[in-house]
């Protein structure tokens, strides 16, 4: 995966100025896996904090 992204970005600048609709997809893609990742560990988190008695 990260060598397709690192693919992504060297590309060279003519593919740039006229990204295929497959680019932003994939950009729409990882931005919800990172909020997915960013919701998970908020959930973790907050159990934690939940099973833990208030100081």
């Amino acid at each position: 995966n990260k060598r397709r992204i690192m693919r992504i970005f060297t590309l060279p600048p003519a593919a740039e100025t006229a990204p295929e609709p497959n680019f932003y997809d994939s950009m729409k893609k990882i931005r919800l896996r990172q909020q997915l990742e960013m919701y998970s560990i908020a959930r973790k988190y907050e159990q934690q904090q939940q099973q833990q008695p208030p100081k």
